[in-house]
This record gives C-alpha cells, sequence and structure tokens, in this order.
C-alpha cells in the first residue's frame, strides 16, 4: 500500500477517534492579522483553540503510528482562517495596506466544522487554493 493510501485511512480514523470525544468543533473567527506581507488571515477566538489542538493532536498520533510523519514550517501549530495570499511579486507594493485592515476586534462569526481535508502542500495554480487530497467527514454517525 502507498503512503498516500495510509494517509486516506489515517484521516478517516482520525474522524472516527475526534468524534469519540466530542459531539461537535465549533469555531469562532475574531480578528483579523498577517503572517507578514504574504497571507491575512482570520483569528481564532481563544475560547476555540482548545478543541483544535486536541484535533491536531489525534491527527499527530494517528499519522505518525501509520508511519506517517507530521510536521510543520512553523514553530507551533496557529489555526487560522486565510482570507487573502499575496505572491511575491505583490508583497511589496500591497502588504504594507495591509496594517490598515488588522483589527483585532473583528468578528466574522462561528464556523461548524464538518470535516477535515488533507491537502496538498503546495497551491494549484489552475484552482488558486490546495488541491483536497482526501476528506473525512466528522459528527456523521
Amino acid at each position: 500500500m502507498l503512503r498516500i493510501q495510509y494517509a486516506s485511512l489515517a484521516l478517516d480514523e482520525v474522524a472516527g477517534i475526534y468524534d469519540m470525544d466530542h459531539s461537535k468543533l465549533n469555531v469562532k473567527f475574531k480578528g483579523i492579522s498577517s503572517f507578514g506581507k504574504e497571507s491575512l488571515y482570520a483569528a481564532i477566538e481563544e475560547e476555540s483553540k482548545p478543541d483544535l489542538l486536541d484535533l491536531y493532536e489525534v491527527v499527530k498520533t494517528v499519522f505518525n503510528s501509520y508511519g506517517i510523519p507530521t510536521w510543520t514550517w512553523f514553530s507551533q501549530f496557529q489555526p487560522h482562517m486565510t482570507l487573502a495570499y499575496l505572491e511575491p511579486n505583490e508583497q511589496k507594493t500591497l502588504g504594507p495596506k495591509w496594517d490598515k485592515l488588522k483589527n483585532a476586534s473583528f468578528e466574522f462569526g462561528i464556523e461548524s466544522v464538518k470535516s477535515i481535508q488533507l491537502c496538498n502542500i503546495t497551491i494549484d495554480g489552475s484552482i488558486h487554493d490546495y488541491k483536497i487530497l482526501f476528506d473525512a467527514e466528522l459528527f456523521s454517525k
């Protein structure tokens, strides 16, 4: 079996394990911030972080048990919703304008999470998004 096939099995297992301990996953978005001049995002309200961190720990444990290492380019897991991404040639002119958009009190509302997805690590130029490789429903039982 190929590693990618194991990833599909692992994602389904993650959903099943998470479902056992949680009946829902609601994420409240509050605040606008950025990762430098590259990415503008909606921040996660503090009250939503524990459930997301629980899910993250299940993902790491299950994927590692399938021999699929989990890693991040960043020092820590930082859940967020990307609002905009700037290409390198746009960052110099448009990036500084993002400071006017940053607002810690801006409320986006609450998103009820229904599935988890495993996506390609790079943005697919034809769809301007990450290609979804696998999808697993949460709370479907």
